[in-house]
């Protein structure tokens, strides 16, 4: 396998990985980073390359947008010009900047060439390049960010972290199915507990979305996951939702604050976010990351491919869809 990093200067870098002999071996892994307006050092990138390399027994293809070479038989150097920003508008982007690394790791995974993306990259140019890159299930309007909460009572599966702003209620429905299936397939959980993340438990409460969605839940029957109601954000640190799910704008700002409340670690094993709902396995990570967060998200980004994740979550989503979604 070939893990393909990708450094733009010393502010971005983006990764990729693909497979060094793909008509003889395993599926590749791809990841990919662009870490656009943070202080990046080059030579820590290729520091964290190499222990990837080491960690993870695969080989490493960095796209540069300068020359630089290595004695390394592990590490493979490839020139890249484009770079996408912070601000540049996500669709338009990914359709300008085609030798970026984001929209060249997207294309070769959509050509089969690659098995994973993991980036730091632009979270918008991230989504719009696998939406149209990659595709959606069938019948899923908009795919979820699919964070792990590693609570003391046990992993909780939180989604939409950010893909998208807002969230209808047929969304916020269909993340419920995404995140019981992803509960399911990762964690082995019969029934998870489904909660829908509101300013109170009563039902009637939050946006017109969220009353929707409330009652859409409450009426659809599955057995593979509960619907327990409405939560607060106190609640879901007690334990009782194993799946939380939300709009992408609230769902970030849960995280972020999550993250200042616990001191969750960046570069703890599940330091990445699967963009859950798209035909690919694609690992969103945080753009201040650090060197050590990237080499979990390979990590991460290779389990997914080998317990073939993807095609799980395939496999229940239809299910869902002909339960009444």
């Amino acid at each position: 396998m070939y893990f393909v990093w990708e450094v733009f200067g010393k502010t971005n870098f983006s990764s990729c990985v693909t497979d060094a002999v793909a008509e003889h071996g395993p599926e590749s892994l791809v990841i990919g980073a662009d870490l656009s307006g943070a202080d990046v050092d080059q030579l820590s990138l290729f520091a964290a390359c190499q222990e990837a390399a080491t960690t993870s027994a695969v080989s490493i293809r960095c796209y540069l947008s300068c020359n630089v070479s290595t004695n390394n038989p592990l590490i493979d150097c490839r020139y890249c010009p484009d770079v996408i920003s912070m601000e540049d508008e996500a669709l338009s982007a990914i359709r300008k900047k085609k030798n970026s690394s984001l929209v060249q790791a997207m294309m070769d995974l959509k050509a089969g060439k690659l098995s994973a993306v993991v980036t730091c990259a632009n979270t918008g140019a991230v989504t719009a390049a696998a939406v149209v890159y990659l595709k959606r299930f069938p019948g899923l309007h908009h795919p979820a960010l699919v964070a792990i909460l590693p609570l003391p009572s046990g992993p909780v599966v939180a989604l939409d972290m950010g893909a998208f702003v807002t969230a209808t209620g047929r969304d916020l429905m269909s993340y419920a199915i995404l995140g019981g299936a992803y509960a399911t397939t990762c964690y082995g959980l019969s029934c998870p507990r489904v909660g829908l993340l509101n300013i109170g438990r009563e039902v009637g409460r939050g946006t017109s979305e969220l009353r929707q969605a409330d009652q859409m839940l409450s009426s659809l029957s599955s057995e593979a996951w509960k619907y327990v109601g409405n939560v607060e954000p106190a609640d879901v640190f007690s334990g009782c939702v194993d799946v939380l799910v939300t709009s992408g704008f609230a769902g970030n700002i849960f995280l972020k604050t999550a993250e200042a409340m616990v001191k969750m670690s960046r570069s703890q094993k599940a330091s990445g976010a699967l963009l859950a709902g798209v035909k690919g396995v694609v690992i969103k990570c945080h753009g201040l990351g650090s060197g050590e967060a990237l080499i979990a998200a390979v990590l991460q980004a290779k389990t997914a491919v080998e317990n073939e994740i993807v095609q799980k979550l395939t496999v229940k989503w239809t299910m869902g869809v002909r339960s009444g979604i």
